[in-house]
């Protein structure tokens, strides 16, 4: 293990091959964790054993690293290497609820190299999403894959180098990404009830009696103030809810008669779906 500036840089194999894991010490990923940001920087091909020296060059930046029984590796200053990536944390906004994830926007100098993206499922499938090649203007691109809702996301921003110089690459400086939330959208239902003292069911038989449409109203109204949630059933589609009553506005259709009050109406209640 070896220090240059906030760098660590560890003898690791990764993907079965020996090298370098560069980890960046300046700042957690996660406050108040020992949870650092990574990358597998120099890799010696073909390789398998874990190395067991590892130093700089003089006052240079490059790194150089033994592997037993094989010798000393050195970074190279004239060639990078055909291609590597930069893969994201899963993106969730620090919420819980699914998201319709809509368009990605890399930013990134395309003079010296090109650019591949991916987006990463929860089940770490990969999707290509959008591919640049060298010299290209790289515009805003959509997310299609993953289809439908998904709680998080991540992405894989893939660089190859320059076709023409194989010392340069592309400079790439970060991703804007653009989201919509893809919870459930709540309804305004109205149902039209009928609210008479006297009532008759589907069989004809009568039910109610005097004031029972006023007691029928008054136990709703006491339910509406208390803002506490309703199970609704509609009969005539089978849909079933739970709902929050919004408003009930009642017109009284009859007027009084001899003994009776002749209080009913159509009563309207509006429900808001949870």
């Amino acid at each position: 293990m070896v220090f240059r500036d906030k760098f660590a840089y560890v003898a690791t194999v990764n993907d079965g091959e020996t090298g370098l894991v560069r980890i960046d010490l300046s700042q957690p990923v996660i406050p108040s964790s020992l949870v650092f940001a990574y990358a597998y920087d120099v890799v010696a091909s073909g390789q398998t054993v874990t190395s067991n020296s590892t130093a700089f060059l003089g006052a240079t930046d490059r790194v150089a690293f033994t592997v037993p029984a094989v010798g000393v590796f050195v970074e190279s200053s004239l060639s990078k290497v055909a291609s590597g990536y930069l893969q994201t944390g899963f993106v969730r906004y620090n919420t819980l609820e699914d998201k319709i994830y809509k368009l990605l926007s890399a930013r990134i100098d395309t003079t010296d190299g090109g650019l591949q993206i991916s987006s990463v499922a929860s089940n770490d499938a990969e999707f290509n999403i959008g591919s640049f090649s060298q010299q290209s203007s790289v515009s805003e691109i959509g997310v299609p894959y993953p289809v439908g809702p998904q709680e998080y996301l991540g992405f894989k921003f893939t660089l190859s180098r320059s076709t023409t110089d194989v010392s340069k690459g592309p400079l790439f400086t970060g991703y804007q990404l653009k989201s919509l939330p893809a919870t459930p959208r709540s309804r305004l239902i109205q149902y039209p009830l009928m609210c008479f003292d006297h009532e008759t069911d589907k069989f004809g038989v009568e039910i109610g009696y005097e004031n029972s449409a006023f007691e029928r109203m008054s136990e709703l109204e006491t339910t509406e103030n208390a803002g506490d949630t309703i199970s609704v059933q509609d009969f005539r589609t089978g849909e079933s809810y739970i709902g929050i009553i919004e408003e009930m506005d009642f017109i009284n259709r009859t007027p009084t008669d001899k003994r009776f009050s002749g209080y009913g109406g159509l009563l309207l209640v509006t429900v808001r779906s949870l």
